[in-house]
């Protein structure tokens, strides 16, 4: 197992513009764990403006994008300090995190290169995305 933990920082706070979240939104961040095509693992903060839509890495699940937080509703804190314990080697998330990067290749499908999970990859990342979006994690890895 890995030891991501040292991907996240001390401190991470959301920001959205215009702050006044009555407006429709302008632009705001948004804070995903990144697992690259060659098994890196970053924590990823993205800018979004209006129309935005994901680089085509992302599209063709490639390079895999999990989000923590965002601030489109307002300013969002993440709780650094709790998404760090889950992603120390062993933690439920590192768990995760090592099942899908050992399921997840990329292959050419006669038109584009394109990133394929096993079923164990698949459950894992759907886990994940559970983990970090479910709402009995509101106060764990978020707070407002």
């Amino acid at each position: 197992m890995t030891d991501y933990s040292k991907i996240v920082p001390r401190i991470k706070t959301l920001t959205r513009d215009p702050r006044d979240t009555s407006c429709c939104p302008h632009s705001w961040e948004d804070a995903a764990l990144l697992i690259t095509l060659d098994g890196h693992v970053i924590f990823s903060v993205r800018d979004w403006y209006g129309g935005d839509r994901p680089p085509m890495d992302e599209c063709h699940e490639r390079d895999l994008r999990y989000v923590i937080a965002d601030a489109k509703h307002g300013m969002a804190t993440i709780d650094t300090a709790e998404l760090r314990r889950d992603l120390r080697d062993g933690g439920k998330l590192s768990t995760l995190i090592d099942r899908i990067i050992a399921g997840h290749t990329v292959e050419w499908d006669g038109s584009n290169m394109r990133g394929r999970m096993t079923d164990d990859a698949r459950e894992a990342s759907d886990d994940l995305e559970s983990a970090l979006q479910g709402p009995d994690t509101w106060g764990s890895y978020r707070a407002a």
